[in-house]
């Protein structure tokens, strides 16, 4: 009589967690979600609950979903998909919590055939303003079920930081956590913006720096680090020692407070060549932290690497703001530098402002800068971008006028790739 055979149970392997790019590619990073795509051509922000094509999500050419495979959950039956849950946070780089998603963090995953044992989330987005995981709503990506704000499951956004990463957590609270930082790191995709801040002393106030190294700082952070880019200031520390010249500081970040040059009659209302004269007497600083001498006869250029900021308590015509890009006045002191006026009262909307959308010019570097939108306009409308003419009337809330495309404008700017292909912007 044959010796009856032990049955040996095998346990299924445990589960694995990928994060999927837009192009459907297992990613080993994810980037911020950038709008594009986002807005019909009245400014209103898309958000279907039932065609992905058609929310701003799942439109979104930055978006990214989960899938887990997990073995042990596959469904039985020959019709019916399961769904699993996986809590969607993000973390500052030490891996503390950054975003838990308010009282929720969980987001439904569903199965992708019956039996396959392989759970997909819905199209996902991390954004850098505080502001939209505050007001903006999302679908949950799968039909019917209508808007979710933060703090109920399924919500799609979550804020995060160009340090940190993305992680999911599953099972729940098993402690299991796979990570995905914000921007490639092998090599290491993420840029500096190196920035000289001035303000001219007649303007200054007690407490302007709060305004200039917080207010205005962050504004840019949050539009520029969209883009994998990170604003901060240097200080030429021979300008610092300058007579009249003084430092004003708020935390890490400085800026100096400059005297009115002698030579212009009324600082109140600055010509174009006293701006010059202003330019002439601080110039930018090389990439060895050298002061770059200003341009001096047919020929020479400043090739300096910071980009400077003047803000001043007027410009000539009236302006709120006046750039001077590389490629219109390589003989100009002015090169690379911005000049604002009445700086405490030029916000432009409820998260742009006047110093990211100058600055914006020099780093595209383009003879106009403005972004003219296409024709037909479809999702890429003016007066969502952060570099829409002055004149064109600014809008409020989540297509305020701080967004960047690479999409092929009226003006031929594809202004990501612009920007982040700039000389001012640095490993």
């Amino acid at each position: 009589m044959a010796a009856k055979k032990k049955l040996v149970s095998v346990a299924p392997p445990p589960p694995v967690i990928r994060f999927v790019d837009a192009r459907g590619a297992v990613c080993s990073f994810v980037q911020f979600g950038l709008y594009d795509g986002a807005f019909d051509a009245s400014a209103t922000l898309m958000n279907s609950d039932t065609s992905e094509a058609d929310n701003f999500v799942g439109a979104d050419s930055r978006r990214f979903f989960i899938r887990v495979v997990d073995p042990a959950k596959v469904t039985t039956t020959a019709t019916k998909r399961r769904e699993i849950q996986a809590a969607y946070r993000t973390y500052f780089a030490n891996k503390s919590v950054h975003d838990d998603g308010g009282a929720d963090p969980n987001v439904v995953l569903v199965e992708t055939a019956p039996g396959s044992g392989v759970f997909e989330s819905s199209w996902l987005i991390a954004v850098s303003d505080p502001w939209e995981t505050k007001n903006v709503k999302t679908t949950t990506g799968r039909p019917g079920l209508g808007l979710k704000s933060r703090g109920s499951a399924d919500y799609r956004l979550r804020l995060a930081s160009m340090f940190g990463s993305v992680g999911v957590e599953y099972p729940l609270k098993s402690g299991t956590i796979e990570f995905a930082p914000l921007f490639n790191r092998a090599p290491d995709e993420r840029r500096n913006i190196p920035l000289q801040i001035f303000v001219l002393s007649s303007f200054y106030v007690a407490g302007f720096e709060n305004y200039a190294l917080v207010s205005d700082l962050e504004n840019m952070r949050i539009t520029y680090g969209r883009l994998g880019l990170w604003p901060w200031t240097a200080v030429d520390a021979a300008q610092g020692g300058m007579p009249g010249v003084s430092s004003k500081k708020v935390g890490s970040e400085e800026l100096l407070v400059i005297p009115v040059p002698a030579s212009i009659a009324n600082p109140a209302a600055p010509t174009f060549a006293e701006l010059e004269t202003i330019a002439r007497l601080y110039p930018g600083l090389k990439l060895d932290g050298s002061s770059g001498a200003p341009p001096s006869g047919p020929g020479v250029t400043c090739e300096t690497a910071t980009i400077r900021i003047f803000y001043l308590g007027a410009l000539p015509g009236g302006h709120n703001g006046d750039t001077y890009p590389d490629r219109s006045f390589s003989q100009d002191a002015r090169r690379g530098a911005s000049f604002i006026a009445d700086a405490g009262g030029q916000v432009s909307s409820g998260m742009g402002s006047s110093a990211a959308h100058e600055i914006g010019h020099t780093l595209t570097d383009h003879p106009t800068g403005h972004y003219v939108a296409p024709t037909p306009v479809l999702r890429y409308h003016a007066p969502s971008n952060l570099m829409a003419d002055g004149s064109i009337a600014h809008i409020g809330g989540v297509a305020s006028s701080q967004r960047l495309w690479d999409v092929p404008d009226g003006a031929a700017i594809n202004q990501w790739t612009a920007i982040r292909g700039s000389r001012y912007s640095r490993a």
